[in-house]
């Protein structure tokens, strides 16, 4: 069977996880969720116009917003949803084999296992805008050839149109088409890389996307991090920098963000897959690359050393250089094994992409319980309530498989956004970061929200004086008088707090197992409501 067809049966494979659970379990998605319904004509509906509204602030970062505002209104959210999560696992898959077919010729089984990286921390973490972009990236530098062929200026403005929309997706999607456009210009072969004619070619090949940042930046209103601008940052980015180098450890797992998903050692197994075929084709002379593109990929390992998890309002900064240097890796070599193998190779790379399919898969479905649970206790919710997101905060090693990622993050924090969805009532963790998301919060409810943050513990409520970092990471903690209902989660663990402690306006509601529903029995403070 042609590669070709066997890699759309792989893209087709990894939709079967996303289509069989209700809802999966994304970090983030629960909130884009929420945000693609507001978008899509939910901000007119019930209450939600009190609690939010269209603040076209940001111009990056917004792809799937931009399609929720526009012709998603024509689709319901929770069909979008759904194939925004597969576009972010298949396109960058399909980009990676397309420009590599572009640069070494033909289809190979090679390309195939591109599919092992579909499932990565990243997608896992809901990041959509960020893996749809760099998958259109991709599919721009495989398009490069096209582009070349068209006369005078024609070019140019095509680099320029394209690098602006991969900018609006995700301003890292910009990044990697001009740095994928700098090492197609450098060339195939290290040589003649440092006279001037060779670096005029990197310069003029990289000036659309640099003029496409320009004209980002002169036309957003606000850019990424303005809503931390008036913070105090209690570190530089260089001193949150130098702190994740000393320890090394978590570094080192930082840098296998591509491949991560929800247990260390099976996701090894899958890399060791490409790996064997590779050392074997460098150890016999059979192995191929594009030492242009290498220089990229070094240029992300300087990156990803170099920056911090979090700076500039956005997380895990230094896990998005490492994915990206990743695939570009892959791209950018070709193993040559003798023809008499492909056929064991192609079913080697497809049997491993079907077998994370289905581990990742598996795991969705068991935290699909969680889910249901959160959406049972909503029930009682009704229409313009305020919603106070809580939790037990976990202990990494005692909860379920899924619920937490490999360093210990929760995986469920954005669940709570269910409640904009499906009961239309207020969250204060809803994104609604100025520059980031075309979204703001009320004046009148904008106190006891958050841009972006994290859920506090239940314990934070009696003991604020002993966890005091809840006052920046969630303020809302301090007004929960205003609030109607709290929404605890992984309330069937133990809180790493020790005993949990509520106040005794708290009545339980609903108790099903993960989530908890308690109806907040004081009255909301005069005039705040």
């Amino acid at each position: 069977m042609p590669i070709r067809l066997l890699l759309g049966l792989s893209l087709a494979c990894l939709a079967l996880p996303i289509l069989a659970v209700p809802l999966p379990m994304l970090l983030d998605y629960p909130n884009h969720l929420a945000r693609i319904w507001l978008l899509s004509g939910g901000l007119d509906q019930g209450p939600m116009a009190a609690f939010y509204e269209l603040d076209w602030a940001a111009l990056t970062n917004i792809g799937i917003d931009l399609l929720a505002w526009g012709p998603g209104r024509f689709v319901p959210a929770t069909l979008q949803g759904p194939v925004y999560i597969w576009l972010g696992a298949a396109l960058p898959v399909l980009g990676a084999a397309l420009l590599n077919r572009r640069l070494f010729g033909g289809w190979s089984w090679w390309q195939l296992g591109f599919g092992i990286f579909a499932w990565n921390l990243t997608l896992l973490a809901g990041f959509l805008n960020f893996n749809i972009g760099v998958g259109m990236a991709l599919l721009a530098a495989a398009a490069e050839p096209w582009v070349a062929r068209q006369p005078g200026w024609a070019g140019f403005v095509l680099r320029l149109a394209v690098g602006f929309v991969l900018g609006v997706m995700h301003a890292f999607a910009l990044f990697l088409y001009a740095a994928v456009l700098g090492g197609l210009a450098l060339g195939p072969q290290a040589r003649g890389w440092f006279g001037w004619p060779r670096i005029r070619t990197v310069l003029l090949a990289v000036a659309p996307a640099v003029a496409a940042v320009a004209l980002l930046v002169v036309l957003a209103p606000a850019l990424p991090g303005s809503h931390t601008a008036a913070d105090a940052a209690p570190r530089s980015p260089l001193a949150e920098s130098l702190a994740l180098l000393a320890d090394p450890g978590r570094k080192l797992r930082n840098g296998l963000a591509a491949i991560q998903t929800y247990r260390l050692k099976p996701d090894l197994l899958a890399l060791l897959f490409l790996l064997v075929p590779l050392a074997w084709a460098a150890a016999r002379g059979w192995l191929r690359w594009h030492a242009g593109l290498f220089v990229a990929v070094a240029g992300m390992a300087v990156l990803f050393l170099a920056f911090p998890d979090f700076a500039v309002g956005t997380g895990w900064l230094d896990r998005r250089f490492a994915q990206m240097g990743c695939i570009l890796a892959l791209v950018a070599l070709r193993p040559n094994l003798p023809a008499r193998f492909a056929p064991v190779l192609a079913a080697a790379m497809l049997l491993m992409v079907a077998g994370r399919t289905a581990w990742v898969g598996w795991v969705w479905w068991q935290r699909s319980a969680d889910v249901a649970a959160v959406e049972r206790a909503l029930q009682p919710v009704p229409a313009g309530a305020l919603v106070l997101p809580l939790e037990h905060m976990p202990i990494a090693n005692q909860v379920p498989l899924g619920r937490v990622f490999i360093d210990g993050y929760p995986s469920y924090y954005h669940l709570p956004a269910l409640a904009v969805l499906r009961r239309q009532a207020f969250v204060p963790t809803l994104f609604t970061a100025r520059g980031k998301q075309p979204l703001a919060v009320r004046p009148a409810f904008q106190a006891l929200a958050v841009p972006e943050g994290p859920l506090a513990s239940v314990n934070a409520l009696e003991h604020l004086d002993r966890m005091p970092w809840y006052r920046d990471l969630a303020p809302y903690v301090q007004q929960w008088e205003r609030f109607d209902f709290a929404l605890v989660l992984n309330a069937d663990m133990p809180d790493i707090y020790g005993p949990v402690q509520l106040p005794a306006a708290f009545e339980l509601v609903r108790d099903e197992g993960f989530a908890q529903l308690w109806r907040i029995r004081q009255p909301a403070v005069a005039g705040l409501r």
